[in-house]
């Protein structure tokens, strides 16, 4: 399965203890205030359960102040939110193929 420049398996790196493998995810987050919308573009690195708080929280700023500007955040939010998941489902299959061979 090959993956894109999105989702990288990093060896190092990451701050602070890491306690199995490390990912690095671009993560999309959208902020609008009425007529002005931004979208910001973060690279988080971490392990998995990191990566998913990190997801969650993109995840809730978009849902709660992604989609307030017009026309723009009724457009971004939706493509962030399918971006992100998407992004995070590879990370998932990193971890996932990870498991299987032991970590050194």
């Amino acid at each position: 399965m090959g993956l894109n420049s999105r989702v990288q398996k990093v060896l190092i790196g990451v701050e602070g203890p890491v306690t199995g493998p490390a990912y690095r995810v671009r993560l999309t987050k959208v902020s609008s205030y009425l007529i002005v919308t931004q979208q910001r573009h973060t690279t988080y690195t971490g392990t998995l359960e990191q990566l998913e708080e990190s997801a969650r929280s993109v995840s809730r700023h978009n849902l709660l102040l992604g989609w307030w500007g017009i026309p723009f955040g009724l457009i971004w939010t939706p493509m962030a939110l399918m971006r992100n998941g998407k992004a995070m489902g590879q990370v998932r299959a990193l971890a996932a193929q990870g498991q299987q061979t032991p970590v050194s």
